[in-house]
């Protein structure tokens, strides 16, 4: 994962409770779904056992046992379970919806890509899942189907500013830094309090050798939100080739303490190797 980027999110998906509509579920099927929605998954999983006890093909017991699961942090257990019910019901995205974000929250962009694939197959009319997916190339380093995906969110929903975001971020990671000034000054034009893409903006300036709109931007972003750990990183690149050292260390020491791995980053970020000749940032990239 490229620790630098900070993806707009995913919209999250709302808790959704299967019914089998085929034909009638045992009873304790609609039990479960009841203790399920009065918090007591415990309860609803036994129920649900209990259910495929009776019929171990009934697809929505499964996807609602997976959610119980997922909601309790037991992931094994969900995950297994998200399978099954895609097995048994393989036309529902749902099952694929949620372990794809399941995947994400587990840091496995691997596994959350292939989740996102198999939803898009079967729903692809949503940009959502476009642009969860992008996320997903990207942090895979697999830039031009990121892009791609990326591309697919906002055609589908041109208002989509969570897309339009990552489209940026995705362009900086391509080295197409005019591309993510454009894009970004566009998405400011219009929503003027997006932080990360101010950030983005800032990077892609600097990058582009133009320090002075660099910070800026990057100004801008951490007016809106000071803790936006990236937007302290950039600052400190930024600063650092205005030719002010110790206050580029001042914001890394900053980055760090909102955003841990930034300690890894910048021991690993070649405009950062300068520094190593600074006590304070020896001692901050070995964690003492």
């Amino acid at each position: 994962m490229n620790w630098k980027t900070t993806f707009v999110a995913v919209a999250v998906m709302s808790v959704v409770f299967a019914q089998e509509t085929v034909k009638e579920p045992p009873a304790e099927f609609n039990r479960g779904i009841e203790l399920l929605q009065n918090g007591d998954y415990d309860g609803a999983i036994a129920k649900w056992e209990q259910a495929l006890q009776k019929d171990s093909t009934l697809a929505a017991a499964w996807f609602n046992m997976a959610i119980a699961y997922d909601m309790q942090g037991q992931d094994s257990a969900a995950i297994s379970c998200y399978h099954r019910a895609a097995d048994l019901n393989p036309a529902d995205p749902d099952p694929w919806i949620y372990l794809a974000q399941l995947h994400r929250k587990r840091q496995e962009p691997y596994l959350a890509a292939q989740a996102y694939e198999k939803a898009v197959e079967l729903k692809p009319d949503s940009p959502e899942l476009f642009n969860g997916l992008a996320i997903a190339y990207d942090q895979l380093n697999e830039l031009q189907p990121a892009l791609n995906a990326i591309n697919k969110a906002i055609a589908l929903d041109s208002f989509y500013i969570s897309a339009w975001a990552n489209k940026v971020i995705i362009h900086n990671h391509l080295g197409q830094y005019d591309s993510a000034v454009f894009y970004g000054e566009k998405v400011v034009s219009q929503y003027s309090d997006e932080p990360v893409t101010w950030a983005q903006i800032g990077l892609a300036y600097h990058k582009l050798g133009n320090d002075n709109k660099a910070m800026v931007a990057v100004d801008s972003a951490l007016a809106i939100f000071d803790g936006l750990a990236m937007g302290h990183y950039y600052r400190a690149m930024i600063l650092l080739s205005l030719g002010n050292p110790n206050e580029a260390v001042d914001e890394i020491e900053n980055a760090v303490e909102l955003f841990e791995p930034y300690r890894e980053e910048a021991a690993e970020e070649p405009e950062f190797k300068v520094l190593i000749k600074l006590n304070r940032f020896k001692k901050l990239i070995e964690g003492e």
